[in-house]
């Protein structure tokens, strides 16, 4: 499995290439601040689209870890088996290798175990033998090579799996901190009470408003009918009174010689 399987595009994971580390977060921020300013959803849904986007990370994760866990299993087993065959090996090539030095020195007969041979029978077993020991060993050889992929697929595989977990994390805590900070500037907005914005909160505010005015209205045209209103009557106030704006409070000429 390849990590460039896993694409991003149109969302967070839709399709395209797998980019590691700021670029997912680039993008994040680059797809809600592309949202807002084209009114296309409200944060609360693109933040929410988002993280539906990360969750398919999950699938990722389990595809390879179900992977990575078929890819241990053989490793085991390919080790023990490669294992035994040198162990196997080892064995023979030291007993051909001892048979050959038995052969050198013999004088007529070659003795292997219970059984005599002539030089010539005793070389000849050693031809088959060698001939089975070189077999043994291209096949250990090979052995060892596919064990050797087979380790290396495993730990990029681990890798793939770490990148992912890691992937997984950072992108939620990016979300999770424009998040709250969507939620402290909501919260801002709401204690303002001068802030008019197109929120359900400012349509209640500006309502309450008009509210305000039509029982003021009302206020006031039922202290018309009632005569407790602020309409014109009598004046009870004196002309020092209504004239001390301008004077001070002090009486003009014509009202001090009058007294």
């Amino acid at each position: 499995m390849k990590l460039k399987k896993w694409l991003i595009a149109g969302g967070l994971l839709a399709a395209g290439t797998l980019f590691v580390g700021s670029k997912y977060f680039s993008y994040a921020k680059n797809e809600l601040t592309k949202m807002v300013e084209q009114h296309t959803a409200t944060p609360e849904r693109e933040i929410e689209r988002l993280r539906e986007e990360v969750k398919k990370l999950d699938k990722v994760e389990k595809d390879i870890k179900d992977e990575l866990a078929s890819e241990m299993v053989l490793c085991e087993k390919m080790a023990k088996q490669t294992a035994g065959l040198r162990t196997q090996v080892n064995a023979e090539r030291t007993a051909v290798l001892a048979l050959a030095d038995e052969i050198r020195g013999a004088a007529g007969k070659v003795s292997i175990g219970k059984n005599v041979y002539s030089i010539d029978d005793a070389k000849r077993k050693l031809k088959g033998d060698t001939n089975a020991v070189a077999q043994r060993e291209k096949t250990l050889n090979s052995l060892e090579s596919t064990l050797a992929h087979r380790e290396e697929s495993k730990t990029l595989l681990k890798k793939q799996l770490e990148e992912v977990q890691i992937m997984k994390m950072d992108l939620t805590n990016e979300l999770d901190a424009i998040e709250v900070e969507f939620k402290a500037l909501k919260l801002q907005a709401m204690q303002n009470k001068h802030t008019r914005d197109d929120s359900k909160w400012s349509e209640v505010r500006d309502g309450i408003e008009k509210l305000k005015e039509k029982v003021q209205v009302k206020k006031v045209r039922v202290g018309l009918d009632t005569g407790k209103g602020k309409i014109d009557g009598p004046i009870s106030e004196s002309v020092d009174d209504i004239v001390a704006p301008l004077t001070g409070g002090k009486k003009d000429a014509g009202e001090k010689s009058g007294e």
